[in-house]
């Protein structure tokens, strides 16, 4: 399964700043409550603690993949290599606009990217501000080097309330060796156009979150990154480190077993089968953006209150509800997940 090419990232932050992170999504969560939402949130966080297999509430969190087309060829990423199951395409605003008709009373956040480039989306303006509309925080994380001119005000205008911009490496020679076909100086001349255009309108959002990808090529760059992060004036810098699955092709030691055993404690249970839900251009409904075997269900034939409770979802659930696992009757996307199997035979008796 393709499945295992997925990096594994975990974020390592300083806690003042980790703190500070979480404050400012809290504020815009708090921005966008309404009663009907909280009543949500804290229904489907008890369902979440219950293990239910089905919930009355809805998930808070959405990831919408406006496309999986992408200029870059990102060794890891299953769009760069060509191995992505899912055929190439865009997601039609009517789509969009359905999911968020349907989700809008529920939804705090949505997390507008998937294994594609969203900023090479003409429409990606439009989902924003249709968000932004309905009362609903979007993210989108970006390589950023592809603007088109009028972009940059046009973004800082959207509605978007937080830029991801992955920036792998300081200089050409090492950000290229992951961000294959990516230009770095570009990247940097588009991070601070943003950044004076909101300053020319008084503006704090978009923020713009840095992300840097820790690997063995590219380490000795952290420290420039940094200073890079402070000089821009971006809000926000996150370094990320990679599992097992990358890091060994780059020449750097790493254990899978340690790694999974870590993931054995770290996801006892998977919360994204109860608070978020992940759609890709196509309509098809999965967990989560680790999950290619399989469908939960498509936007675009069903509504979703009719997905979300359907006996794909239920049985996902499932999974994390018995002990010993039993295996369904038929295939459901998170049996195959292979973050499971890594610490649990297809049976589930090393639970």
């Amino acid at each position: 399964m393709f499945q295992k090419k997925i990096l594994q990232r975990k974020a390592v932050l300083p806690k003042h700043l980790m703190v500070k992170r979480y404050l400012r999504r809290l504020q815009s969560y708090i921005c966008h409550t309404t009663p009907a939402k909280l009543f949500n949130l804290l229904s489907i966080t008890i369902e979440t603690g219950l293990r239910r297999e089905v919930v009355r509430g809805y998930p808070f969190i959405a990831q919408i993949e406006p496309t999986n087309i992408c200029q870059l060829q990102c060794p890891s990423c299953p769009t760069g290599q060509g191995i992505n199951p899912d055929p190439s395409g865009k997601m039609p605003l009517a789509t969009f606009f359905k999911i968020i008709d349907e989700l809008k009373d529920y939804l705090y956040e949505i997390l507008l990217y998937g294994f594609g480039e969203p900023m090479l989306l003409k429409d990606i303006y439009s989902m924003i501000g249709y968000a932004a509309k309905n009362n609903i925080r979007t993210v989108i994380s970006t390589n950023l080097c592809h603007l088109q001119q009028g972009d940059v005000e046009r973004l800082v205008d959207s509605g978007l309330e937080l830029l991801v911009v992955s920036l792998d490496g300081i200089t050409q020679s090492t950000y290229q060796k992951y961000r294959v076909r990516g230009d770095v100086e570009a990247v940097k001349r588009n991070i601070e156009a943003i950044m004076r255009r909101k300053r020319e309108l008084g503006r704090r959002d978009p923020a713009i979150q840095l992300q840097f990808i820790v690997m063995d090529h590219n380490r000795h760059e952290v420290p420039g990154a940094i200073e890079y992060s402070r000089s821009s004036g971006v809000e926000e810098f996150i370094l990320k480190e990679v599992g097992p699955r990358y890091i060994p092709r780059l020449g750097a030691d790493g254990s899978e077993k340690e790694q999974a055993q870590k993931l054995k404690v770290e996801l006892n249970i998977c919360p994204k089968l109860w608070y978020e839900a992940y759609i890709g251009w196509n309509g098809v409904v999965r967990p989560c953006c680790l999950t290619f075997d399989g469908s939960l269900g498509n936007i675009n034939s069903e509504n979703f209150d009719k997905i979300w409770n359907n006996e794909r979802y239920t049985a996902s659930r499932r999974i994390f509800r018995r002990n010993p696992v039993e295996a369904p009757a038929f295939p459901v996307p998170c049996f195959g997940c292979h973050l499971l199997s890594q610490w649990m035979d297809p049976l589930g008796k090393d639970r």
